[in-house]
């Protein structure tokens, strides 16, 4: 099974090329108090970047340097057995000045589930064009945005 992503931009100022991304999902669970997740870095003009958990103030990267139009590979992490709808704080920053880009807190992760972060948005920018994080679920039908 594989994630078909339209990278790129349709309008505005920039490069308005789209591209398409290919990414192959894992869709087998993950052992009983643990997720595995990944990063795709799917912001046109951006940095490569770091994704990770926050803890407090601190950024566990579980990805690194991911340019833009590529995904990471699948890091497991460990989670709350038996947790459904558990929460996530997770972030981007990039990697060269280490300067968070996005966070958010999801409420949509399982125990033992696989999930791809997406970093979207386009930096610099505001309003519905400003960086922000996608949270999707590999195996079943599942998303969220933050902001």
């Amino acid at each position: 099974i594989q994630t078909l992503a339209v990278l790129g931009r349709l309008t505005g100022t920039g490069s308005p090329s789209v591209g398409l991304g290919r990414f192959d999902d894992r869709t087998g669970g993950t052992p009983s108090g643990q997720v595995s997740m990944r990063a795709a870095n799917a912001a046109p003009g951006s940095n490569p970047e770091d994704v990770g958990v926050v803890s407090g103030s601190f950024l566990s990267p579980f990805a690194t340097a991911v340019s833009y139009g590529n995904v990471s590979q699948y890091q497991t992490l460990p989670f709350t057995p038996g947790a459904t709808n558990g929460t996530a704080p997770l972030a981007a920053r990039d990697s060269t000045t280490q300067a968070v880009w996005a966070a958010a807190t999801f409420t949509n992760v399982s125990d033992t589930g696989v999930y791809t972060v997406y970093v979207i948005g386009i930096p610099g920018q505001t309003g519905t064009a400003r960086p922000a994080l996608l949270l999707c679920s590999d195996n079943t039908v599942n998303c969220a945005q933050s902001p």
